[in-house]
């Protein structure tokens, strides 16, 4: 039943039932167009003491004579052999004739045979047989079998009455066709030829070495060989076949090349010599090969699956390729790397998707464990399909299958940081990737650079940027973190500065690099006007990237004081790109700061949170204009608590929150802000400034004195903490300790006109 085009069966006898069986599989399966070659051989001696029912002859000629039997019969007197060749693909030996007493009475053993080498064996010795069988008629049939009717009543009148001159009649049996010499006649078989038998014995070993995985033992054998007999084509092809194996393509050609100078049918040489081509980046002696193997065997079918690959990468034939692909998986419907080349044809040089698909999807049901196959199916469901729900699906089974595929670990990171907003299972992924294989420099890529949009674990980026430094000293990325890290951890600017020149050096075109260069220049540096120079020089190059006008605009107005410059900048980055929200807030904030603009500047700001309503910044400088510049503290605050929940460890937003509240008059809720800020970050001025502010405004200069002493401790030269605390000793009346306080501040700044003014003040008092 499992037949798709053609079966070869050979057996002695065949009685009626099983030639019923064979003609309703035929009558099934009429669409397929089965064909069945029965070769038999019903000698007299058959009928006579087999007790085989002639009648069964009357059967074989009506099948002959059906129509739609397509079932083809020859006739071997001699034949001995029980065997099937089912499509060339799969054979089967059997002790026992193919009769339904037989099969059911008798102990008979049969083999089933798959491999290709063997099954070719047994199908090309049966095919002779065929060429050599009587092909007969119907009519034929029906003559034979009156005849042995006639002889089987003869023989039994004879039995009974002893007839004496019938004997003589009996004397030779009859059969219908003529009797072919022996396979082994017309060959000069090993035990006939010594050599013979030596040679294979030597490819015997040869092979079993192979199988054992010695190839330098199987090597010697074959040479062995060769050394008696040097153009011996199975030892030749089987030397090639491991010099294929081992990589050795151009040798083995040599041994393919030699086998086809005595034998130009030979099937298997052309194809390996095709593959060791396929294998040497030469498509066109490749086909060349392949063609010829299938001109000799058009049903072998893994030829036709490597000129289908082949020709699916050559452009203009990918359609002669999805053929030879489709011709393979007609012969074995099962075969994974027709189907896996199929889909690839369809979905990367075809562009046909849905079919792709459905190629993919059988690889799958025929492996499911298929790791490419459920890779790509991912990468289509994620990339092509916007699926997401099946993208994480296929690519689970691919690391549950394979847990070292780095890019499914990679993918399912993205889809985790970009579709899942989960960036712990983001990360969680890359390390597992990372567990797979520790040097790739991809995954530590992909880690820093999530790790630095999500504004996670810095310390931790730094350090894998270390990692990857050691792996690639000159590895632009790399320098461009482990200069932040000495920026923010070490607050070294000089060596900052140094590692992201190196950085931008390996990578002239990396904006972040220079952007980055260009802060550290501006505001650690004090060299505004280099990074002016060196952002101009980027804009040159790439005059339509809002970043670089943004951080132009912001060292204008931030280092250079220059609201005008800053807003032509700030102008820019909303005309490339009218939805940056980030731009319309730098905008209200120079028009308020820069040009008092402040209901302008609101406008922008509103714009600013309309397209990003977590951008804080925003919210809190509208804020700021609320409760600074028109006193409305409670507008101003509903804006500020905005902010303050998307960011709520920002220690400017809760100074800003603590000033609205002292205007109010909310001195306790002030002071609670405030020192909530000093928590986030000790060494924040302001923050001990308007504590001190707060208890100056209750009437309480010890307190405020304390809080000045600590912001002291942070930083003993500020000259604003010095002024304040002047302040309150005037107001303490105590104009000496006053007068030290100005006299300290001058010491530190000769030029403070605030101080001079006050110690002018004090010392009238003295």
């Amino acid at each position: 039943m499992e037949v798709e085009k053609h079966a070869l069966i050979a057996t002695p006898i065949m009685d009626i039932d099983i030639l019923r069986k064979i003609q309703s599989i035929l009558i099934a399966r009429s669409q397929k167009k089965l064909t069945v070659r029965l070769l038999l051989r019903f000698s007299e001696t058959d009928f006579m003491t087999r007790e085989v029912d002639p009648e069964v002859l009357r059967i074989l000629a009506l099948l002959l004579d059906e129509p739609n039997s397509r079932m083809e019969i020859g006739f071997l007197p001699n034949l001995s052999l029980t065997s099937m060749v089912l499509d060339g693909k799969k054979a089967i030996i059997a002790t026992g004739d193919l009769s339904s007493d037989r099969l059911v009475n008798d102990i008979t053993y049969g083999m089933m045979i798959a491999e290709d080498e063997n099954v070719r064996t047994l199908n090309d010795d049966m095919m002779r047989l065929w060429k050599a069988s009587t092909k007969v008629s119907s009519g034929d049939i029906i003559r034979y079998m009156g005849q042995i009717k006639e002889r089987a009543q003869l023989r039994k009148t004879w039995q009974m009455t002893g007839n004496g001159p019938m004997a003589s009649e009996l004397s030779e049996r009859i059969h219908l066709g003529a009797v072919v010499e022996p396979l082994g006649k017309d060959r000069q078989e090993p035990h006939l030829d010594e050599t013979k038998k030596i040679m294979k014995e030597l490819l015997l070993r040869a092979r079993e070495a192979v199988g054992e995985g010695n190839i330098e033992t199987a090597l010697f054998y074959i040479e062995e060989g060769l050394n008696i007999e040097g153009d011996h084509p199975e030892l030749l092809l089987e030397k090639g076949k491991i010099l294929f194996g081992t990589g050795q393509y151009e040798k083995a050609i040599v041994c393919f090349d030699r086998v086809l100078d005595h034998d130009e049918e030979n099937r298997d040489a052309w194809a390996y010599r095709g593959m060791s081509h396929h294998e040497l980046n030469d498509p066109q002696e490749a086909l060349c090969s392949y063609d010829q193997a299938t001109d000799i065997d058009p049903q072998y079918y893994p030829v036709w699956i490597k000129k289908g690959i082949i020709m699916g990468k050559t452009k203009g034939r990918e359609e002669d390729g999805l053929k030879c692909l489709e011709y393979a998986l007609s012969q074995d419907p099962y075969n994974e790397e027709a189907w896996f080349n199929k889909a690839q044809i369809l979905e990367q040089k075809l562009g046909r998707m849905e079919e792709s698909i459905l190629a993919y999807r059988s690889l799958l049901r025929i492996n499911p464990n298929h790791v490419v196959g459920s890779f790509r199916l991912g990468l289509i469901s994620y990339k092509k399909l916007k699926d997401v729900r099946k993208a994480k699906k296929y690519f689970d089974k691919v690391v549950e299958t394979d847990p070292t595929h780095i890019h499914a670990w990679m993918f399912k990171s993205e889809i985790a940081e970009r579709m899942d907003q989960d960036i712990a299972s983001s990360i969680q992924y890359l390390e597992n990737a990372r567990k797979a294989n520790p040097q790739a420099s991809e995954i530590l890529h992909r880690m820093i650079d999530v790790l630095l949009r999500n504004n996670k674990e810095f310390k931790r980026a730094v350090e894998l940027g270390e990692e990857l430094l050691r792996l690639r000293p000159k590895d632009p990325l790399a320098l461009y973190i482990c200069g932040l890290g000495a920026l923010r951890l070490e607050n070294d600017p000089g060596k900052a500065l140094s590692l992201m020149k190196d950085s931008m050096k390996a990578d002239p075109d990396n904006l972040r690099t220079i952007i980055s260069i260009s802060g550290i220049l501006a505001e650690n540096l004090d060299r505004a006007d280099e990074a002016v120079d060196l952002l101009k020089k980027a804009i040159e190059r790439k005059n339509d990237n809002p970043g670089l006008w943004m951080k132009l605009g912001k060292i204008y107005f931030d280092s250079l004081y220059d609201p005008g410059e800053a807003m032509k900048c700030f102008d820019m980055v909303t005309m490339l790109d009218e939805n940056s929200s980030n731009g319309w807030y730098n905008k209200g904030m120079v028009l308020s700061r820069g040009f008092e603009k402040h209901q302008e500047g609101l406008k922008c700001l509103d714009r600013a949170t309309r397209l990003e309503d977590s951008n804080h910044l925003a919210w809190h400088e509208k804020g700021r204009i609320l409760v600074e510049e028109y006193d409305l503290v409670d507008d101003g605050l509903k804006c500020l608590r905005k902010a303050l929940s998307i960011e709520p460890e920002d220690p400017d937003m809760l100074i800003s929150i603590a000033t609205a509240y002292r205007m109010r008059g909310d001195h306790d809720s002030a002071i609670g802000h405030l020192n909530r800020a000093i928590s986030v970050d000790p060494t924040n001025i302001n923050a001990h400034l308007g504590i001190a502010e707060t208890y100056m405004a209750m009437k309480s200069p010890e307190k405020a004195h304390s809080s000045l002493t600590s912001a002291l401790q942070v930083d003993p030269k500020n000259e604003r903490v010095w002024l304040l605390k002047g302040e309150i000793f005037g107001q303490q009346n105590k104009p000496s300790k006053a007068l030290e306080c100005y006299k300290r501040v001058l010491r530190f700044n000769p030029d403070n006109r605030d101080a001079m003014s006050r110690k002018a003040s004090v010392e009238v008092l003295l």
